[in-house]
């Protein structure tokens, strides 16, 4: 979206067409998903319709190709140069998570994240105690008792539990 405002306020071609412009839609926030998908993994591929098999990266050269030709045409010039915007975002954006560029801006922005996150308050446990003040009673099982029910479930099967170890693992799932 910064790209289609800054470019529309530059170049002369916008200058002639009267009217409200508008951007619609999450098409270029979907393309930065695609391209930075296809930086991060560009031989990985998917199956198109089933059958066809293309890797990543080609799909990501199609997007903006046919973006590219979009934006020199006479509809939607607007759309296709947001398109390319979020081209450019997705592909910085991985190239910047893999350390191949360095861009402060979205270290700022992370650490904002960080801090707000920090700062909220976590939900804390407690065991809740019987009436009788007995022995307290914990609300979820350990994980080493967890491991050991799943690896008795994996020699014997589930029938071999006791009641006990059924209910603490209904209880760990609930959790």
């Amino acid at each position: 979206c910064l790209l289609f405002i800054f470019l529309y306020n530059l170049l002369p071609i916008f200058s002639h067409t009267s009217g409200t412009h508008y951007l619609v839609g999450a098409s270029a926030g979907v393309t930065a998903i695609i391209i930075g998908t296809a930086t991060f993994a560009p031989h990985y591929a998917v199956y198109l319709f089933g059958v066809l098999r293309v890797e990543l990266r080609w799909i990501a050269v199609f997007r903006v190709f046919f973006d590219l030709l979009g934006a020199t045409g006479t509809d939607n010039q607007g759309g296709f140069i947001a398109h390319l915007g979020g081209a450019i975002f997705g592909l910085l954006y991985i190239l910047h998570i893999k350390g191949s560029i360095h861009i402060p801006l979205i270290d700022n922005i992370a650490e904002l994240f960080r801090r707000k996150k920090a700062r909220s308050p976590r939900p804390v446990r407690s065991a809740s105690v019987n009436i009788n003040r007995e022995k307290p009673v914990k609300n979820w099982a350990s994980q080493e008792e967890i491991d050991r029910i799943l690896d008795k479930i994996n020699k014997s099967g589930y029938d071999s539990l006791s009641k006990e170890e059924k209910e603490t693992l209904f209880r760990a799932g609930d959790n």
